[in-house]
């Protein structure tokens, strides 16, 4: 079996490929000096944070036509003086020394901002720490290589809202609104009186706190402006919901 354990737990990042344990067990027990145990050398590095780094991108076009790649926004701290990483689009090559950068340094915090893709999927960003150029030959070190995932999605259109009106018997609305994520995320909503209210007009729109929402007959007719998000914020045409106040 092949695998790679990653855990990012807080600030904290560690990479611990599954098949290299098996070779470190002697009767039962671990012993990291077996010649054919290759968990060391190793190094820690602790992710910073960054509100800019996702695990999850999506490609969006901008006003000029243009599709811009997202940014890889990996900010850590190494207990080695040096490192080197790829991008790649197999984990495993994390543990093939071929496409590593030079050695570079690593001191302070570290920021990775190489653009990714263009292709979409998954892509892997592949770090270790070394104290020289030599270090990388080491087999112990490319197996103990840090695999920071991240999938980027393709530029889908944003959906137009999925929504549930419904009278009520008692004259009331109730509307639902339905999410999809990553291309349907959030909502962006606003409501006022029918001939006031223009949904074209980005103004007064507030995000949707609540997947329904009761409008009470007592402040009918109104109009319901939502628009729809997609995990990067590009947004749907609004769609126009009249609520009327209906005699029972």
């Amino acid at each position: 079996m092949v695998g790679v354990i990653n855990s990012i737990s807080g600030e904290r990042a560690a990479s611990i490929p599954v098949r290299g344990l098996l070779d470190c067990f002697s009767n039962g027990r671990v012993d990291l000096h077996i010649e054919r145990c290759h968990l060391l050398p190793g190094f820690q590095l602790v992710q910073q944070p960054n509100a800019a780094f996702k695990r999850l991108y999506k490609l969006g076009i901008d006003d000029n036509g243009n599709t811009p790649l997202p940014l890889w926004n990996f900010a850590f701290t190494l207990d080695t003086q040096r490192y080197r990483y790829k991008a790649t689009r197999d984990a495993l090559a994390c543990e093939d020394p071929d496409g590593y950068s030079g050695t570079l340094p690593a001191m302070g915090t570290v920021l990775i901002n190489d653009p990714i893709g263009p292709e979409t999927g998954w892509h892997f960003l592949c770090v270790v720490g070394v104290g020289s150029a030599k270090d990388l030959a080491w087999r112990g070190l490319l197996a103990n290589a840090l695999s920071i995932a991240v999938e980027l999605l393709p530029a889908v259109a944003v959906p137009a809202p999925d929504m549930a009106v419904e009278r009520l018997e008692n004259g009331d609305w109730r509307v639902n609104w339905r999410t999809e994520p990553p291309h349907l995320q959030r909502y962006r909503v606003k409501k006022g009186k029918p001939g006031q209210t223009d949904c074209a007009d980005p103004a007064s729109y507030r995000m949707l706190r609540h997947q329904q929402y009761v409008f009470k007959r007592a402040e009918l007719p109104l109009k319901l402006c939502s628009q729809a998000e997609d995990i990067v914020k590009q947004r749907s045409a609004p769609r126009e919901d009249v609520l009327e106040a209906v005699d029972r």
